[in-house]
């Protein structure tokens, strides 16, 4: 369960690209189904990715793009249910 993600990084370029790629076997939320969503943090920036629709394996092939602060910093995903409408 989870999600795949990329990082790529330079401190030439200050900034740091990560790609949210998939989420598979997300746990089931609404009934029989999953409006599941990812948000990044890195550097005390976050990003939401779009909402996947009823969808338990989603492919998000998104890329964020984040200003570096520290190289060594987390970049923690959490995947979340959507609760609107």
């Amino acid at each position: 369960m989870g999600a795949s993600v990329c990082l790529l990084a330079s401190r030439l370029m200050q900034a740091a690209c990560a790609q949210l790629l998939r989420g598979r076997n997300l746990p089931i939320m609404d009934f029989r189904k999953s409006d599941p969503y990812a948000k990044l943090a890195f550097c005390n920036n976050s990003k939401k990715s779009t909402v996947k629709r009823g969808d338990l394996n989603p492919t998000w092939n998104e890329v964020f793009t984040f200003k570096i602060a520290d190289l060594a910093a987390d970049l923690p995903v959490r995947v979340k249910e959507c609760e609107g409408v």
